[in-house]
C-alpha cells in the first residue's frame, strides 16, 4: 500500500493544478453516478453525501470502490436472473416440442399399426 500511495503522490507532483482538479471532478462525478444508482433511499443518499464532506480522499475512494463493486454484483445478479428466465423459456419450449414430437410419433405408429392390421 505504501508503494501505491507513493506512486500517487509522485504522479500528482507532475500534474498541473488544473489536471488534479479534473481528476477530482471526474472522481466526484463517478461517485455521484454510482450513488444515484444505489438502492439507498434519497434520505440515506443525502446522509452519505453529508458524511463524505468530512471524509478523507482515501475514504472517499474506498466508498466509491464499494459502490462500484455493489453495482457490478447487482448487475451480475440481474443478468443471472435474465439468463435463468430465458433458460426456463427455452426449456418449456423444448418440452412442448418434445411432447408434440412424441404425440406425432405415437400417431404415426398407430396409423402404421392400423395399416398392418
Amino acid at each position: 500500500m505504501k508503494i501505491r500511495n507513493r506512486k500517487k503522490v509522485e504522479l500528482l507532483s507532475v500534474l498541473s493544478r488544473e489536471q488534479i482538479l479534473d481528476i477530482a471532478d471526474a472522481a466526484g462525478r463517478k461517485l455521484g453516478f454510482l450513488l444515484s444508482l444505489s438502492p439507498l433511499t434519497e434520505e440515506q443518499k443525502e446522509a452519505v453525501i453529508e458524511t463524505l464532506e468530512f471524509a478523507t480522499p482515501k475514504q472517499i475512494d474506498k466508498f466509491s470502490e464499494i459502490l462500484e463493486s455493489s453495482y457490478i454484483v447487482a448487475g451480475n445478479e440481474n443478468l443471472k436472473m435474465k439468463f435463468e428466465n430465458e433458460l426456463g423459456k427455452i426449456k418449456t419450449e423444448f418440452n412442448a416440442k418434445g411432447i408434440d414430437l412424441e404425440n406425432e410419433t405415437l400417431n404415426k405408429l398407430n396409423k402404421s399399426k392400423q395399416k398392418i392390421i
